[in-house]
């Protein structure tokens, strides 16, 4: 195809925009783009001091230079992005006039060779029909749209702008990627831990490497954390021969059975360290700290009545010395769940020119953005009281996120709306009018020749009524 168009245009700059138009230049830049993206799957994409840490420094060394720690802000990875959105451009534009010529200005007139030359061509002689203005008629009740184009000549058409399909979907392809390179080439991506009480610009840049500034401040007002209730593996064994007959996991509030004694126990109560007495209700308790000696109150019953209730330690760390309730059996904790977290987030507050102009409490998916750059919780440290935030800057996101609706409109258009077309003669016969008819669509045929069948069987009803 390009040794053709280049036959066609000899001067060498036309060669070279015909070379720029080719499906053949695409496929192979979309092929290295594939590869490109392969390759950076296997490879680390890593700051370059884990580089040394995960390959030899000698391979290391290499894949730095060649900007294959962080491949899809390499220049050459851009490049590739930016040959691809050249090639689209100029097939684009070396498509848009014939396209546009078709749905502008197409062929009305056919003589009456080429309409019975057609796949879709019929000749009908109707003695009931009002000539011309009732065929048009006709047609207009199945969505088309009709033009005379002479006495005896009609020309109609629907669907037409779907042919535009393609060159939606080509442009919102070129606006998606030019707004990731903008995103790579001026945006930013960094980590920020803040404590609560302090306010900061700073911010550790992932593209420089470095520790780099905000043009406004950020503080952290509150730091939340909810958790999920204690889990408690107890391990119930006979006394007699040490056979373990259960293992149940129980969470604070909750029942179990202790095997071959009709009995039932309730945990009721949980210390992380029994040394510390707590006189606050469970409820109001921090059952999340670190557990140091570990216990847990078990209150019994047997069909319906307290029999008692007794602290189960870790096996082998019971403080109290206890007697033991159930003589036949021994129930021990043998493992606990007790720092789950359920939930974190960060009431932060935006700091511009002195002043606070925004507050807002973030949690995951759920960002505070200003000024362009938008702030995620991602992770935090309880002891510290420190808060870690995602700091991002992409300028490109609101181009990418309104050509990739175009870019469905664009498909839609291509493969679910066809333009269709119909040609009619009307000629003047003994028995009424005589009309060769013939239509053609540029996709879905079978859909196209249900509805042509359609239009031919209310002409051949008229034919029949007459």
């Amino acid at each position: 195809m390009v040794k053709n168009r280049a036959r066609k245009n000899k001067t060498f700059w036309g060669w070279v925009w015909h070379y720029c138009c080719s499906i053949k230049v695409a496929l192979t830049i979309l092929i290295l783009l594939a590869l490109t993206s392969i390759i950076g799957t296997i490879i680390a994409q890593e700051a370059p001091e884990k580089m040394f840490q995960i390959y030899q420094p000698a391979t290391a060394n290499i894949l730095i230079k060649l900007g294959m720690n962080d491949m899809y802000n390499s220049w050459w990875f851009i490049a590739l992005l930016g040959l691809f959105i050249l090639n689209l451009t100029c097939c684009t534009i070396d498509r848009f006039m014939p396209t546009w010529k078709l749905i502008t200005k197409p062929k009305k007139n056919f003589s009456l060779d080429c309409i019975k030359a057609r796949k879709n061509s019929d000749e009908i002689i109707v003695p009931s029909i009002n000539g011309v203005a009732e065929i048009t008629g006709i047609i207009k009740k199945f969505g088309y749209h009709v033009t005379l184009t002479d006495e005896h000549s009609l020309y109609a058409y629907k669907g037409r702008w779907a042919r535009m399909g393609y060159i939606v979907t080509h442009i919102s392809i070129i606006m998606v990627l030019i707004g990731a390179i903008m995103g790579k080439v001026s945006g930013y991506k960094g980590f920020m831990q803040i404590q609560e009480g302090e306010i900061s610009p700073w911010y550790w840049s992932r593209t420089l490497n470095k520790a780099a500034k905000l043009d406004f401040m950020l503080g952290l007002e509150k730091l939340y954390m909810e958790y999920y209730p204690p889990e408690f593996y107890f391990e119930i064994s006979d006394v007699r021969n040490g056979r373990v007959l259960g293992k149940p996991k129980v969470s604070l509030g909750e029942k179990f059975k202790v095997p071959k004694t009709g009995i039932k126990g309730q945990v009721v109560d949980y210390r992380p360290d029994y040394r510390v007495a707590d006189p606050r209700p469970v409820a109001e308790r921090d059952l999340t700290a670190p557990p140091e000696y570990p216990a847990v109150l078990v209150k019994y019953q047997e069909k319906g009545r307290v029999i008692g209730e007794r602290w189960i330690f870790v096996a082998g760390r019971d403080l109290l010395r206890q007697q033991p309730l159930l003589p036949d059996v021994r129930i021990s904790l043998y493992n606990l769940y007790a720092e789950r977290t359920k939930d974190y987030k960060s009431t932060l507050s935006v700091y511009d020119k002195g002043e606070r102009v925004l507050t807002k409490t973030i949690e995951v998916n759920d960002p505070l953005r200003y000024r362009g750059v938008t702030f995620y919780q991602s992770s935090f440290d309880k002891e510290k009281r420190v808060s870690g935030l995602q700091v991002a800057h992409d300028p490109g996101v609101p181009i990418v996120y309104i050509f990739c609706s175009t870019m469905i409109l664009g498909v839609m258009m291509s493969f679910y709306i066809s333009h269709r077309q119909l040609w009619f003669k009307v000629e003047k016969a003994r028995q009424g009018y005589k009309i060769n008819m013939a239509g053609m669509a540029n996709r879905n045929p079978l859909g196209f020749k249900q509805e042509y069948d359609k239009i031919l069987a209310v002409f051949n009803k008229r034919k029949s009524s007459g």
